[in-house]
């Protein structure tokens, strides 16, 4: 008997991870782009996983696409030889949900790495990560100096 695609431990826990990363890296790229700095209470380790599982979640969507000419959902579904119709149908809808944001994150941090770069900040220091960390350790302090007043 077969089960849905994201009926399994594993299928639930990529897709959570996923999920939650393209919803920091999302968060992150806003922040970003609003201050020139990373949201303030997001740890870097969180934040630099989010953007890798990012990465080579998209690295793979994309390569589907490439090699087998084909969106990485229907790839998913076509593979996993479900007994129903409609567990495909159904596991589709998540499936896609994370896609979307996936395409969203992708592209999100190259738009905001060349507004950084539009913005003179020197992100070839900085890791690519198109934070200049001078500037925001300065606005850190000056946020909890003012938070001491």
């Amino acid at each position: 008997q077969h089960q849905p695609i994201l009926s399994n431990i594993f299928g639930w826990a990529s897709y959570g991870l996923i999920l939650a990363s393209c919803i920091v890296t999302l968060w992150s790229e806003v922040s970003i782009f609003k201050t020139g700095c990373g949201p303030l209470y997001l740890a870097d380790i969180v934040e630099r996983t989010a953007y890798e599982t990012v990465l080579f979640a998209s690295s793979i969507m994309w390569f589907t696409r490439i090699a087998f000419q084909q969106d990485l959902v229907e790839w998913i579904v076509e593979r996993n030889t479900l007994a129903k119709q409609d567990d495909a149908n159904t596991a589709k809808v998540p499936l896609l949900l994370a896609q979307i944001l996936l395409y969203m994150a992708a592209v999100g941090a190259f738009v905001v790495l060349l507004n950084q770069v539009l913005n003179n900040v020197d992100v070839f220091n900085s890791g690519f990560s198109g934070i200049d960390e001078s500037v925001c350790q300065a606005k850190l302090g000056y946020q909890q100096m003012l938070l001491k007043k």
